[in-house]
C-alpha cells in the first residue's frame, strides 16, 4: 500500500504543476519550491545523522537531497519575483481550511518523523515513517505559504494538489476500512512496512480529512462564484 501512497504524492506534485502550466501562474511555483526545500532538507539531515552513526551507502542520497534543496531554493527565489496574474482574494473558508490542514500535517508529520507507532493507517518501518513524515511536513509548509499569501494564485494549486492526492487514495483506503482490523497489512503494504494489522482509528481519521479536502476542492473549482473554473464573477487578472 505504500506504493499507492507514493503514487498519491506524485499526483499531488504533478497536479499543481499542470495547473501552473495551464494558467501561466508561474509565481505559484514559490510554494512548490518551499515544499521541495523542506522535504529534502529534512531528508538530507536524517540521512546524514544515519551516516554519522556508521550506516554506509547513504552518500548518494545525501547529495541528491542537497541538490534538490538548492533547486527548490532557486525555484522559490525565482518565482517570488514574478508578477502574480490572479490576485483574487482567497476565500476565508479556504484560508481557515489551510490553517487546519497545516496544523494536522504538522502534528502527523512530526509524529511520523519521531517514529511514533500506529500513526499511519498501516504500520511502517521506522525509516519509512520518518521519510513519510518529512513529506507531510513539506506539505504543511506549502499550506502555510498559502495562509501567509491569501490570494487565489497561492491557494488554487494547493487544492488541486490535495484533490489529486485524495483521488488516488480514496478507493484503496475505503477497501482497507471495509477489510476490518483483523486483515493483515501484508495485503496492503508492499514497500517499507511491517507485517501488522490495519489501524482502523487512524484510517478513519485519514478518510475524514480526505473527504473534507475533496469537498472543499470540488466546491471551489466548480461551485463557488468567485473561484469556479467557469463563470467566475470576479475577473481573473487584476
Amino acid at each position: 500500500m505504500s506504493y499507492v501512497f507514493l503514487a498519491s504524492i506524485a499526483a499531488a506534485i504533478g497536479a499543481p504543476s499542470i495547473w501552473v502550466g495551464i494558467t501561466g501562474e508561474l509565481a505559484a511555483f514559490a510554494g512548490i519550491g518551499l515544499n521541495t526545500v523542506a522535504v529534502n532538507a529534512g531528508a538530507a539531515i536524517y540521512f546524514s545523522v544515519r551516516a554519522l552513526a556508521g550506516e554506509s551507502g547513504l552518500a548518494l542520497a545525501i547529495m541528491v537531497c542537497a541538490a534538490f534543496v538548492v533547486i527548490g531554493g532557486f525555484v522559490y527565489a525565482w518565482a517570488r519575483r514574478l508578477p502574480v496574474r490572479d490576485r483574487r482574494p482567497m476565500p476565508s473558508v479556504v484560508r481557515w481550511a489551510f490553517v487546519g490542514f497545516a496544523l494536522t500535517l504538522l502534528a502527523v508529520g512530526s509524529a511520523l518523523v519521531l517514529q511514533v507507532p500506529r500513526v499511519f493507517p498501516w504500520d511502517l518501518r521506522p525509516q519509512t515513517s520518518t521519510i513519510f513524515g518529512l513529506i507531510f511536513l513539506g506539505a504543511a509548509v506549502y499550506f502555510v505559504h498559502g495562509v501567509l499569501n491569501p490570494i487565489w494564485a497561492f491557494g488554487a494549486g494547493q487544492l488541486w494538489s490535495f484533490l489529486a492526492y485524495d483521488l488516488v487514495l480514496f478507493v484503496p483506503y475505503i477497501r482497507m476500512l471495509f477489510s476490518g482490523s483483523s486483515a493483515s497489512s501484508s495485503a496492503y503494504d508492499y514497500y517499507g512496512g511491517a507485517a501488522a494489522h490495519v489501524n482502523i482509528a487512524s484510517l478513519s481519521v485519514y478518510l475524514s480529512v480526505l473527504s473534507v479536502s475533496t469537498v472543499l476542492a470540488l466546491y471551489m473549482a466548480f461551485v463557488h462564484p468567485a473561484t469556479r473554473i467557469v463563470g467566475a464573477r470576479i475577473a481573473q487578472r487584476g
